[in-house]
Parts: structure tokens; sequence; C-alpha cells
């Protein structure tokens, strides 16, 4: 294969995350590559708390990569969601088309749109739903919402799968509002890989994205990418930007709110 450092590491975490473990002499015949050099992929990889080495090989890392449950997670730097979930609000306008992926941050923004008129929300987040139906009968604004099918995943209250990715595809929206598990300078990931595939779908139906991202998730990776960061167009956070944040932003025309 002669893969690339990079490619062989993602390689290897597909295949973690398929089996639950992965051997060093396997990995070094499927990569054609020395087993010191598959060492060297693993030790990287913990470094950066993607996986856990083990005698021969690694298993998944059992540290912040699991999920919280949902309404544990919602408590986490509430005040600092709420302000993320206010400046989101405002970026909302008359008319606008718009989808919502799940997560705690985004039902923040679901819990702070108002005065707005005419628009329609496209969420696979029950919680967001919820929320979002109240305040639509409140006359908070106005519009309409739409509800993806699919599959309920009850820890993190979400609707993902295959019947949910099909009914998004007809889909064009003007604005992408996406959650994350954490945010680097080369991507934004999460945790979930089943909603992962729902936010990148809304992220390539959308005119511009945004990701809601509290300061805790800043230079952290998940497990899985959502993409790239250069794919973003905005940045949404409860802090500024520190001078290389502004620097990759500068880099990639993306806008930190």
């Amino acid at each position: 294969m002669n893969e690339t450092a990079e490619h062989r590491k993602e390689n290897i975490l597909i295949e973690l995350n398929n089996n639950g473990k992965v051997f060093v002499a396997h990995l070094a015949a499927t990569l054609e590559v020395t087993p010191e050099t598959i060492r060297r992929d693993l030790s990287d990889l913990e470094k950066k708390h993607l996986l856990k080495r083990t005698h021969g090989g690694a298993i998944p890392f059992t540290g912040h990569l699991i999920e919280p449950i949902f309404e544990k997670k919602r408590k986490m730097e509430l005040n600092e969601k709420q302000k993320i979930g206010k400046k989101a609000a405002k970026t909302i306008k008359r008319g606008d088309t718009i989808v919502i992926d799940t997560g705690t941050t985004t039902l923040e923004l679901c819990a702070a749109i108002e005065n707005v008129t005419n628009i329609t929300i496209i969420t696979n987040s029950l919680a967001g739903a919820s929320l979002l139906t109240k305040r639509l009968e409140q006359k908070y604004f106005s519009g309409q919402i739409i509800i993806l099918g699919g599959a309920v995943n009850s820890a993190q209250y979400s609707i993902v799968g295959s019947l949910t990715a099909q009914m998004l595809m007809p889909f064009k929206v003007n604005k992408a509002y996406i959650s994350c598990g954490g945010i680097s300078e080369q991507a934004v990931s999460d945790y979930n890989i089943e909603e992962v595939n729902i936010s990148k779908i809304m992220m390539s139906l959308a005119d511009e994205n945004f990701v809601l991202a509290d300061h805790t998730k800043l230079g952290k990776q998940a497990f899985y990418k959502i993409n790239e960061l250069s794919h973003f167009d905005n940045i949404i956070c409860d802090v500024g930007p520190d001078e290389k944040w502004r620097e990759q932003c500068n880099r990639n025309q993306i806008s930190w709110i």
C-alpha cells in the first residue's frame, strides 16, 4: 500500500472501530509496513487519546471519547452554550431555510430563535424539535418545522440512520448549524458515527455552514471527523480566537463569531 502516515492512521482507527481491537502484526501485514512503524503510529494515536495501547496492539480509548448521556451533557458549560445559542440565533434571518443537527449546544440555538418570520427548520434532534414546536406555538417565530424520520438514539435524543439520510437528500437550505465534540486546526469531529454521517449531509445541503463549539472543544479531537475545518464558513464560540486560531481563520476565510 505504501500509504502516508495519516492515511495509515485513519485505516488503523477504522479497523479499531470495526473490530474493537487491533494487533500490531496484523496491521503491519495489511498496511505493508514494519511492526515498528505500526507501534509508532499507535503511540501517536494514543497521545491524541484516540486509542489505548495494549500488549501487541490497541483498544478504543475509554476516556473522553465516551460521550456523556444527553441530560448530563446538557448541564456541562450551560452558560457558555446559552451564549453561543443566542449568537447563532442572531444569524437567522427572515425567510431562511435552515438545518440543525443534534447536540446540547445546537439545542440552545433552538431555545434562542425569536423575532424572525417565515423560516423553515429541519432537524434530527428530538429535544430540539420538541423545544422548537413549543416556541412556534408561543409565537416566538413563525414558519414551519420539519422533523426527520429514522432510528431513534435514546441516549442522545437524536434520529439517525439510512432513512434519515434519504429524507435529507431532496432539501437545499441557506444555513446549517452543526454541533461537535472537538474542533482542531485540521478538522471538526464528534463521537457518534451515525450522527456524524447526518451532519455531513446537512453541510452538503447548505450555502453557509456554522459550527457551534464552546471553549472546552477547542484543540480537541473526537473519534469521527465531520469535515475539514476549511469546509466551515463560521465558528461560533463563547470566547474570542487567540493568535493561532485567528491565523487559521484568516487562512481558511472563516468568520469567528
